[in-house]
């Protein structure tokens, strides 16, 4: 794996266990979106912020910054380092940072960061995926 994915497993690795908090961005809790957003400052991959929605972010808005910030690429394209842009309902409101072992996200109906397999469940939550600019 090149060494920037890597470094990008590694950083997200390092927030298991933080527990889940709606808008966090500090050890002190973290959601979805404020991992990719604090793995990507910590690495220097992106200065974006936001805390602009609600706890069910809207996919539209949610898909205009993620065009907006990263680069959509092929779900079969994904490696690991990329974001995977999930649902649980009818429209995609979540984010996982892919690893060599699945994903790694936080999750609120586990209270924490986790990293876990993608089984059929969670593949099947699967509706997009992006790439951090500059990331080959």
């Amino acid at each position: 794996m090149q060494k920037i994915r890597q470094s990008i497993v590694d950083e997200a690795r390092s927030w298991l266990g933080i527990p889940f908090k709606h808008q966090g961005r500090t050890i002190d809790g973290v959601d979805c979106v404020g991992l990719v957003i604090v793995v990507a400052h910590a690495l220097g991959l992106s200065d974006f912020e936001t805390h602009q929605y609600s706890r069910h972010p809207s996919p539209t808005m949610m898909g205009r910054i993620l065009d907006a910030e990263m680069v959509r690429i092929k779900i079969s394209e994904a490696l690991p380092g990329d974001v995977y842009w999930m649902r649980f309902f009818k429209d995609p409101q979540h984010l996982a940072i892919i690893s060599d072992k699945g994903i790694i996200h936080s999750f609120s109906n586990v209270k924490k960061v986790t990293e876990h397999r993608i089984d059929k469940r969670w593949k099947n939550r699967i509706m997009g995926a992006y790439r951090f600019k500059g990331l080959n």
